[in-house]
């Protein structure tokens, strides 16, 4: 992993709970989402998701590629955790 890669992905503001970069080839990022017990989206998940998706952007054309995969035995996801609101699907805002 570059410096810059390693910078990037460890320089989030929170500590990521469910969403784990690793880059496992040169220009690919891993993302592993491990939310047991079925990996199912709710507003933190998301979050994170966003926030990884961001720092890509400031490694520039380093990165060619981006894999999501799952850290569950039971699938990829189970899809949209049906206990969460929907506010994290607005539109971004300038504090965003």
């Amino acid at each position: 992993m570059s410096a810059a890669a390693g910078a990037a992905a460890s320089s989030s503001r929170r500590t990521p709970v469910h969403v784990h970069p690793s880059f496992d080839s040169p220009r690919v990022l891993t993302l592993t989402i491990s939310r047991p017990p079925v990996n199912a989206f709710n507003t933190a998940l998301w979050r994170e998701l966003r926030a990884a998706f961001h720092e890509v952007e400031t490694l520039g054309r380093e990165v060619r590629a981006i894999v999501l995969v799952s850290d569950v035995d039971r699938g990829f996801t189970a899809g949209l955790d049906r206990t969460c609101t929907l506010s994290f699907w607005r539109p971004p805002g300038p504090r965003d």
